[in-house]
């Protein structure tokens, strides 16, 4: 499982799913919020492998726009997940 945006909703969503036994990986633009996921034993992850690489991604963003940010890179081009992976927003 990925999960994007490790903030106030995201950190607990990942730590709860960590518990549980569940291998997570972590994506945030804030520095800071990987640094504290890693710390409570989540593996950091690069924002193109979480979304090619899991089957399960769970977008703990803010709004809109930022779930685009997630979604498409600069160029307005669609990162690619992996295939039949599951998004949950």
């Amino acid at each position: 499982v990925a999960v994007i945006g490790l903030g106030s909703m995201g950190h607990p969503l990942a730590f709860t799913l960590m518990r549980a036994g569940i291998s997570v990986v972590g994506h945030d633009v804030s520095r800071a919020a990987e640094a504290r996921f890693a710390e409570a034993g989540g593996r950091v992850s690069d924002l193109p492998s979480a979304l090619r690489d899991s089957d399960v991604v769970v977008l703990a963003v803010l709004d809109e726009q930022q779930i685009r940010s997630v979604l498409y890179d600069e160029a307005g081009s669609l990162r690619p997940p992996k295939a039949g992976a599951l998004f949950i927003c």
